[in-house]
């Protein structure tokens, strides 16, 4: 298992345990496909795709999208993430970037305070 794959399997676990709030794995969503009336298949998920959507997405308590982009220390966010992020934060959705699992629960006390990152 990758470092970053087991950081983001941790962050959930942390997450999940609080009771605070449920999130899952993104590629739940972004490995489904859908037919469309022209008969191509797309894929569908946070934006339509992937591509930039955060590792794991979920709702607070109140129904708030809370979304978190794990990497490890050394772990850049690229263009694409940026601006999904940007677009999310647009639209009332909380996304953070969080490099460890203490990271993560911060970044979970910030969105029940109604911060956006």
């Amino acid at each position: 298992m990758q470092p970053e794959t087991k950081l983001t399997r941790s962050i959930r676990i942390a997450l999940v345990k609080t009771g605070r709030v449920r999130v899952v794995p993104n590629k739940i969503v972004a490995n489904a496909y859908v037919k469309t009336p022209k008969g191509d298949f797309v894929p569908v998920g946070w934006c339509g795709g992937p591509e930039g959507s955060p590792d794991l997405w979920g709702f607070l308590r109140g129904g708030r999208v809370f979304a978190i982009e794990t990497k490890t220390a050394t772990g850049r966010t690229r263009d694409r993430q940026k601006l999904w992020h940007a677009a999310a934060r647009k639209w009332g959705a909380f996304v953070a970037v969080a490099r460890s699992v203490e990271d993560a629960l911060e970044a979970l006390e910030r969105a029940e305070q109604g911060a956006c990152e």
